[in-house]
C-alpha cells in the first residue's frame, strides 16, 4: 500500500475520532440541557402544586369556619329557647319544691 493511502486511512481514522467526540460532547450538552428543562419543569409543576394545595386549605378552612358559625348560631339560639323555658318554669318549680318541704 502507498504511504499516501496509509494518510488518507489515518487521516480518515482521526476525522471519525473527532466525528465521535464531537457526538459525545453534543449528546452530553444535550443531556445536561434536558435534565436542566427537566428540574425547571419540575420545580414549576411543584410550586404550582403548593399553590392549589394552599388554595384548598384556604377553601376548607373558609367552609369549615362558615359551618361552625352556623353550628355555634344554631347551638345559641337552642340554648335560649330552653334557658326561657326553665325561666318560665322556675316559679312552678319553686312551688312545687315548698309544697313538699312543707309536706315532709
Amino acid at each position: 500500500m502507498a504511504m499516501g493511502d496509509i494518510k488518507k486511512i489515518v487521516n480518515a481514522e482521526q476525522e471519525a475520532c473527532d466525528i465521535i467526540a464531537a457526538a459525545v460532547e453534543k449528546a452530553k450538552t444535550t443531556l445536561s440541557d434536558a435534565e436542566r428543562k427537566g428540574q425547571l419543569t419540575f420545580d414549576i409543576k411543584i410550586a404550582e402544586a403548593n399553590e392549589k394545595a394552599k388554595a384548598i386549605i384556604e377553601t376548607a378552612n373558609a367552609n369549615a369556619t362558615a359551618i361552625n358559625t352556623k353550628h355555634a348560631k344554631s347551638a345559641a339560639l337552642r340554648c335560649d329557647a330552653i334557658r326561657k323555658s326553665a325561666v318560665s318554669k322556675l316559679d312552678e318549680a319553686a312551688e312545687l319544691i315548698c309544697e313538699r318541704v312543707v309536706r315532709g
